[in-house]
């Protein structure tokens, strides 16, 4: 015995599918979209923590380069441009206050603050080296750091070569070399921290996107296989059938004129005779 399927409930189930994957579409484009952003936001922060390592390295070198320069050569430009990068451009301080933004608080971010203020307190060392100069130089207009910065008496009873040697040893030998290197391995320390903490939210947030498109995929194809299925029974079950039925009437209808001309058909033969035997009556009468 055949089953029977009724296509009241194959409807019913079909809409309830429908509506089960419509939730599940909504829930993951939402979350979706909130993936996007994390990931958005991943990547604005690993493109910052780089552009900052940069700086840092950058801004800190270039302060290194100019005293240095200075100390060589005596020539005032060098002098300005250490303290416009020291007091105007600030590309050091500038990432570090981008970096803030995401990693405040957290104990790399807090490391690279301290490594920041043991670089400032080697610029002491720096203005040291940078007054030295400046006094050989004998330059008047000089910025309110070395004006206040008083040279020890031993120091103003040198030559000025012996100055120009004083400040160039400050700014060249191993101690100061030593501490700037243990400051810019603890900096470059830190921020390879950052960077990796950054790549991995990055990471996390781009395989949880993932996942969620492909559930995506998944379910876009559970809805094609539902409506492919959809189109199937009902060409089965309905499409089918009606063509038949038709078939079926229009071949009844046949059989149905057919029979009804057999059956009046010895009726209208029984009439035509009567009509023709009142017709010859008719014509013998004459």
């Amino acid at each position: 015995m055949k089953t029977k399927i009724k296509i009241q409930s194959i409807s019913a189930w079909s809409i309830g599918i429908a509506l089960i994957l419509t939730v599940v579409f909504v829930v993951i484009l939402h979350y979706g979209k909130n993936e996007v952003k994390r990931f958005e936001d991943a990547t604005d922060q690993y493109i910052v923590c780089e552009n900052a390592a940069r700086q840092l390295q950058d801004g800190s070198d270039y302060l290194t380069e100019q005293v240095r320069l200075y100390a060589m050569t005596g020539e005032r430009n060098y002098l300005d441009q250490y303290f416009e990068e020291a007091d105007v451009t600030k590309r050091r301080e500038q990432a570090l206050e981008s970096l803030k933004k995401y990693f405040d608080k957290t104990e790399a971010f807090q490391s690279l603050q301290q490594a920041m203020e043991d670089s400032k307190e080697l610029m002491l060392t720096e203005y040291h080296s940078l007054k030295l100069v400046a006094t050989v130089m004998g330059e008047k207009d000089i910025p309110a750091e070395l004006e206040q910065l008083d040279l020890p008496e031993e120091e103003k009873q040198l030559s000025q070569k012996e100055k120009l040697e004083k400040a160039q040893k400050l700014v060249s030998n191993n101690e100061y070399r030593n501490k700037r290197g243990t400051i810019m391995r603890e900096v470059s320390g830190c921020l390879d921290q950052l960077l990796e903490k950054t790549k991995n939210r990055q990471q996390r947030a781009n395989t949880i996107f993932s996942d969620m498109y492909l559930k995506l995929e998944i379910a876009i194809m559970i809805l094609v296989i539902l409506l492919l299925s959809i189109c199937i029974i009902v060409r089965k079950l309905i499409v089918v059938p009606l063509v038949y039925y038709n078939k079926s009437i229009m071949k009844s209808r046949f059989l149905l004129y057919f029979s009804a001309f057999f059956l009046t058909f010895p009726l209208l033969f029984s009439s035509f005779c009567r009509l023709f035997c009142t017709f010859r009556k008719i014509l013998v009468s004459f």
